[in-house]
């Protein structure tokens, strides 16, 4: 009897809470690569640092990113190595240049410019596969709507087209990469606090054509002061990775 009480009790006792493995919903901010970037009768294409963004509190100041996707929901998975979870995409911001002046589409010689369509949203799937907790690979697919434009990013608009990204078992951690523009809440301590275990980072580049990006870039001292000098920074906003942060 005394055996069958032990076991009741054993059996009845509380689960231990399983302590999963997440990425929280968040925002990617990449720069353009512009050996990596390229469109049919555009050439190769470089970023226009966005300045600021709106993240839902205010304009925040982006270094020198051009390009901002936002993971749309958290992914939890049990903690099980090569287990994958998945959630939607959303590109909410770019900004890109011709390198050099082309005649686009027969439209004259000019700069011309690449912004997402305003009309129509550009989105996809991510999947996240977890080696442990620090890190693992990871797999996605942007389909994207843009538009061109003739000689500045508000120019009169000669093509509205579209173009698929995809990458395939690229590595992701913890931990952001040197020089990356981080911004707690946005990309970094997604799990509030100064915990990482929530946090998503891309060490390397991705989408290695038609749009390559890194993680998006603090300015150096030199080119912040001129970013500032023309209203495309809001300095007090981000930070630089303090090193071992």
């Amino acid at each position: 009897m005394l055996g069958l009480a032990i076991a009741a009790a054993a059996w009845f006792q509380p689960a231990t809470a399983r302590a999963d493995w997440v990425v929280k919903a968040g925002y990617d901010l990449f720069q353009t690569v512009a050996a990596d970037t390229s469109f049919p009768g555009l050439g190769n294409l470089m970023g226009v640092p966005l300045g600021t963004f709106d993240f839902g509190s205010g304009p925040v100041g982006t270094g020198l990113t051009d390009t901002i996707v936002q993971r749309q929901g958290d992914i939890t998975v049990a903690e099980t190595p090569g287990i994958t979870g998945s959630t939607d995409l959303a590109m909410r911001a770019l900004q890109l240049e011709t390198v050099t002046p082309v005649n686009f589409g027969g439209n004259g010689l000019d700069n011309y410019f690449v912004t997402l369509s305003p009309t129509q949203p550009s989105g996809g799937v991510i999947n996240i596969t977890f080696a442990n907790n620090d890190g693992g690979t990871f797999a996605s697919t942007l389909r994207v709507t843009f538009d061109i434009h003739k000689g500045a990013l508000d120019g009169p608009v000669v093509l509205t087209t579209e173009t698929t990204l995809a990458n395939q078992g690229d590595p992701w951690g913890r931990i952001p990469p040197p020089g990356a523009l981080v911004i707690p809440g946005v990309n970094e301590f997604l799990l509030g606090g100064t915990s990482r275990l929530g946090d998503f980072f891309i060490p390397g580049e991705i989408h290695n054509g038609p749009h390559g990006v890194i993680g998006g870039q603090t300015p150096e001292p030199s080119t912040w002061v001129m970013l500032v000098a023309a209203g495309l920074i809001v300095p007090v906003y981000a930070r630089r990775k303090r090193r071992g942060a």
